[in-house]
């Protein structure tokens, strides 16, 4: 068999789901700066993530002053992964 160039192939990247606004649950922060989270919302100590997959999930006892931090992060998602994610109990 002779020598055959090597060929490889890129995986197509897919993009994330893009969800409407009028996805997010009423009283939601919808975040526009995200292709991670879509949405987020803080209802009596319970923190209520929206993401683009069309995944929600609700985090046990997340302070106010966290919430309100993720809010304004840079990028939500890191600041979710690094602060939220693995630090509160989740349900779904």
């Amino acid at each position: 068999m002779p020598n055959m160039p090597k060929v490889r192939h890129k995986m197509a990247r897919t993009q994330p789901q893009q969800l409407p606004a009028d996805a997010a649950a009423p009283g939601s922060h919808v975040f526009e700066n995200s292709s991670y989270i879509h949405s987020c919302r803080h209802v009596e100590g319970c923190m209520e993530v929206l993401f683009h997959s069309g995944r929600s999930y609700s985090y046990k006892d997340v302070p106010a002053p966290l919430y309100e931090a993720m809010l304004v992060a840079e990028s939500p998602g890191k600041f979710f992964n690094a602060k939220i994610k693995n630090m509160f109990e989740r349900k779904e």
